[in-house]
């Protein structure tokens, strides 16, 4: 461990719990992502439907769509955005309020070595 690393601590049923939750996650997203594939489903939403799922304002929606952060076409005369796109961008902005909530809650270990 480098100096000065910080560290959580978990106790080992709530770290195996938090595992497990990610896990199924996972395979639910594979799971869903496999079945729209077969089915021929486009996983896309309108900027309204964009709003209300991820509680954004439209024009924070657009700003993040014009710096690049967010993918969209249009079609018919709509925007339409990807939903996996969607859930790296949400992803992305919440791992920004955890790290910064782990950094509060971490600590540097003291020295375990005896004298």
């Amino acid at each position: 461990m480098k100096k000065n690393s910080k560290v959580i601590v978990l106790e080992r049923n709530r770290f195996a719990m938090l595992v497990k939750v990610h896990r199924k996650s996972l395979l639910m997203l594979e799971v869903l992502t496999y079945i729209c594939r077969i089915r021929n489903i486009d996983l896309v939403m309108t900027l309204e439907e964009v709003c209300h799922v991820l509680r954004m304002d439209a024009a924070v929606v657009e700003q993040y769509r014009h710096k690049g952060l967010l993918r969209s076409y249009e079609e018919n005369g709509l925007r339409l955005y990807e939903a996996a796109d969607l859930v790296r961008l949400k992803a992305a902005l919440d791992m920004i309020d955890i790290y910064r909530r782990i950094n509060k809650a971490a600590i540097i270990p003291s020295s375990s070595k005896s004298k």
